[in-house]
């Protein structure tokens, strides 16, 4: 049970986000190879920003939920504004407003026992997903290849 208190939801939400993105694409795509990149580099920018929130705040449970609160509103921005018609400039203090009461939320109102809990459930929600993912992405169908678009 202590190996699941180590947070690794906060990568394995973005590989998550790359599969789904390319599993909804797949017929555009030339390669399944080509998914490689962008999962290193949301990786690599999750566990930046997941650092750097670590040093401001001290505490790793905490700054995984505040990485994966911004994480998860960042992606949704995009998902939402395509179905409502409200853009640009005009969704950034809704935005901005959910962050920082989400933050709020987390500093201030989870404790130790608390984040070790939603530790656990963020891990096992985030490495069910995944697993789903990809058996979805290796069950479907080849990627069509560039020469047949």
């Amino acid at each position: 049970m202590k190996k699941l208190l180590i947070p690794i939801y906060p990568i394995l939400l973005g590989i998550v986000w790359v599969l789904t993105v390319y599993l909804a694409n797949k017929e555009q795509l030339p390669s399944v190879s080509i998914i490689i990149l962008p999962i290193l580099v949301v990786s690599i920018i999750i566990g930046a920003v997941w650092f750097i929130t670590k040093l401001i705040v001290k505490d790793w449970k905490k700054s995984a939920l505040i990485v994966s609160v911004i994480f998860l509103l960042t992606i949704a921005h995009g998902y939402i504004r395509e179905y409502t018609d409200i853009a640009g400039i005009k969704m950034v203090p809704i935005w901005l407003g959910l962050m920082v009461v989400g933050v709020f939320a987390i500093l201030k109102v989870t404790r130790p026992k608390g984040r070790d809990s939603l530790t656990i459930v963020g891990n096992i929600l985030c490495i069910s997903i995944l697993v789903v993912s990809l058996v979805s992405f290796l069950t479907t169908p080849s990627f069509s290849r560039a020469s047949s678009v």
